[in-house]
Protein backbone atom coordinates (compact mmCIF):
# COMPACT_ATOMS: atom_id res chain seq x y z
CA UNK A 1 0.00 0.00 0.00
CA UNK A 2 1.50 3.40 -0.81
CA UNK A 3 1.54 5.76 1.70
CA UNK A 4 0.60 9.42 0.91
CA UNK A 5 1.83 12.29 3.31
CA UNK A 6 0.61 16.05 3.28
CA UNK A 7 1.59 19.18 4.98
CA UNK A 8 -0.93 20.99 6.20
CA UNK A 9 -0.71 24.49 8.55
CA UNK A 10 -3.23 24.98 10.30
CA UNK A 11 -4.42 28.77 10.93
CA UNK A 12 -6.99 30.63 13.44
CA UNK A 13 -7.04 31.80 16.67
CA UNK A 14 -7.38 30.76 20.68
CA UNK A 15 -9.82 31.87 22.74
CA UNK A 16 -7.89 32.95 25.35
CA UNK A 17 -4.41 32.81 25.81
CA UNK A 18 -2.51 29.93 27.33
CA UNK A 19 -0.85 30.83 30.81
CA UNK A 20 2.66 30.37 31.96
CA UNK A 21 1.05 28.38 34.87
CA UNK A 22 -1.76 26.45 32.68
CA UNK A 23 1.49 24.69 30.52
CA UNK A 24 3.37 23.92 33.64
CA UNK A 25 0.06 21.60 34.49
CA UNK A 26 -0.30 20.52 31.25
CA UNK A 27 2.83 18.83 31.30
CA UNK A 28 2.65 17.37 34.45
CA UNK A 29 -0.61 16.17 33.54
CA UNK A 30 0.85 14.24 30.59
CA UNK A 31 0.19 10.77 31.96
CA UNK A 32 -3.19 9.51 34.23
CA UNK A 33 -3.50 10.85 37.33
CA UNK A 34 -3.74 8.28 39.91
CA UNK A 35 -4.33 10.02 43.41
CA UNK A 36 -6.63 12.43 44.59
CA UNK A 37 -5.92 16.25 46.04
CA UNK A 38 -2.63 16.55 43.97
CA UNK A 39 -3.96 20.36 43.10
CA UNK A 40 -4.11 20.64 46.78
CA UNK A 41 -0.84 21.65 47.50
CA UNK A 42 -1.00 24.50 44.33
CA UNK A 43 -0.72 28.11 44.38
CA UNK A 44 -3.99 30.29 43.30
CA UNK A 45 -2.45 30.60 39.90
CA UNK A 46 -1.32 27.25 39.49
CA UNK A 47 -4.98 25.91 40.20
CA UNK A 48 -6.53 28.15 37.91
CA UNK A 49 -4.15 26.50 35.09
CA UNK A 50 -5.09 23.10 36.65
CA UNK A 51 -8.79 23.73 35.59
CA UNK A 52 -7.53 25.59 32.32
CA UNK A 53 -5.41 21.98 31.52
CA UNK A 54 -8.80 19.89 32.06
CA UNK A 55 -10.17 22.73 29.19
CA UNK A 56 -7.11 21.77 26.58
CA UNK A 57 -7.14 18.30 27.42
CA UNK A 58 -11.13 17.93 25.85
CA UNK A 59 -11.82 14.48 27.04
CA UNK A 60 -13.29 13.46 30.37
CA UNK A 61 -11.67 11.37 32.65
CA UNK A 62 -12.76 7.77 33.99
CA UNK A 63 -16.04 8.31 36.47
CA UNK A 64 -16.09 6.82 39.71
CA UNK A 65 -18.49 4.40 39.91
CA UNK A 66 -21.90 6.27 40.94
CA UNK A 67 -23.82 5.12 44.43
CA UNK A 68 -27.15 5.87 44.27
CA UNK A 69 -26.81 9.55 42.67
CA UNK A 70 -24.35 10.61 45.64
CA UNK A 71 -20.79 11.53 45.44
CA UNK A 72 -18.29 12.29 48.25
CA UNK A 73 -16.55 15.25 47.40
CA UNK A 74 -13.23 16.25 49.60
CA UNK A 75 -13.22 19.27 51.34
CA UNK A 76 -10.37 19.67 53.17
CA UNK A 77 -8.12 21.68 50.34
CA UNK A 78 -10.89 24.23 49.56
CA UNK A 79 -10.30 27.76 50.17
CA UNK A 80 -11.29 29.48 47.32
CA UNK A 81 -13.55 28.79 44.15
CA UNK A 82 -10.91 27.30 42.01
CA UNK A 83 -10.14 24.81 44.40
CA UNK A 84 -14.11 24.13 44.67
CA UNK A 85 -14.38 23.20 41.02
CA UNK A 86 -10.70 21.05 41.33
CA UNK A 87 -12.24 18.72 44.16
CA UNK A 88 -16.01 18.81 42.32
CA UNK A 89 -14.42 17.48 39.24
CA UNK A 90 -11.91 15.13 41.60
CA UNK A 91 -15.15 13.99 43.70
CA UNK A 92 -17.25 13.28 40.43
CA UNK A 93 -15.15 12.22 37.71
CA UNK A 94 -11.70 10.61 39.54
CA UNK A 95 -8.40 12.28 39.90
CA UNK A 96 -7.91 14.88 37.67
CA UNK A 97 -11.56 15.03 36.85
CA UNK A 98 -13.27 18.11 35.27
CA UNK A 99 -16.93 19.13 36.43
CA UNK A 100 -16.69 22.40 35.26
CA UNK A 101 -14.76 26.14 36.76
CA UNK A 102 -16.90 28.77 37.08
CA UNK A 103 -20.97 29.16 37.52
CA UNK A 104 -21.30 29.27 34.13
CA UNK A 105 -19.65 25.61 32.83
CA UNK A 106 -20.76 24.13 35.96
CA UNK A 107 -24.06 24.91 34.56
CA UNK A 108 -23.58 23.31 31.71
CA UNK A 109 -22.06 20.04 32.76
CA UNK A 110 -25.39 19.27 34.13
CA UNK A 111 -26.41 18.83 30.54
CA UNK A 112 -24.19 15.17 30.26
CA UNK A 113 -21.21 14.57 28.91
CA UNK A 114 -18.94 15.47 31.72
CA UNK A 115 -19.15 12.73 34.19
CA UNK A 116 -22.64 13.21 36.36
CA UNK A 117 -26.34 14.19 35.56
CA UNK A 118 -28.71 15.62 38.07
CA UNK A 119 -30.22 14.85 39.99
CA UNK A 120 -27.36 13.81 42.17
CA UNK A 121 -26.47 14.64 45.93
CA UNK A 122 -22.80 15.82 46.52
CA UNK A 123 -21.39 15.60 50.03
CA UNK A 124 -18.80 17.68 51.55
CA UNK A 125 -16.45 15.97 53.92
CA UNK A 126 -13.86 17.80 55.94
CA UNK A 127 -15.86 21.01 55.49
CA UNK A 128 -14.06 24.38 56.10
CA UNK A 129 -17.35 26.34 56.98
CA UNK A 130 -16.00 29.63 57.29
CA UNK A 131 -15.20 29.52 53.71
CA UNK A 132 -18.98 27.69 53.19
CA UNK A 133 -20.57 30.41 55.38
CA UNK A 134 -19.32 33.40 53.20
CA UNK A 135 -21.67 35.26 51.11
CA UNK A 136 -20.72 35.75 47.86
CA UNK A 137 -19.54 33.07 45.63
CA UNK A 138 -20.38 30.19 47.74
CA UNK A 139 -24.29 31.21 47.82
CA UNK A 140 -24.13 31.62 44.05
CA UNK A 141 -22.93 28.51 43.76
CA UNK A 142 -25.55 26.64 46.30
CA UNK A 143 -28.07 28.44 43.96
CA UNK A 144 -26.78 27.31 40.82
CA UNK A 145 -26.69 23.65 42.09
CA UNK A 146 -30.20 23.80 43.54
CA UNK A 147 -31.39 24.56 40.62
CA UNK A 148 -29.51 22.41 38.73
CA UNK A 149 -31.07 19.85 40.86
CA UNK A 150 -27.92 19.10 43.04
CA UNK A 151 -27.97 18.53 47.02
CA UNK A 152 -25.50 19.74 48.86
CA UNK A 153 -24.76 17.94 52.24
CA UNK A 154 -22.46 19.06 54.58
CA UNK A 155 -20.77 16.36 56.78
Amino acid sequence: MNEVLTQFELVGDLSQVVTEESMLIWNMRRKPLAKTNEWGGLSLEQRIGWLEARLYRGTQLHSQERQNGIYHMDATNIEDSSSFYCALGEAINGPGGYYGFNLDSLSDCFCGGFGAIAPFVIILQDVDHEWCSKEGYFQQLKEVLADGNVTLVYS
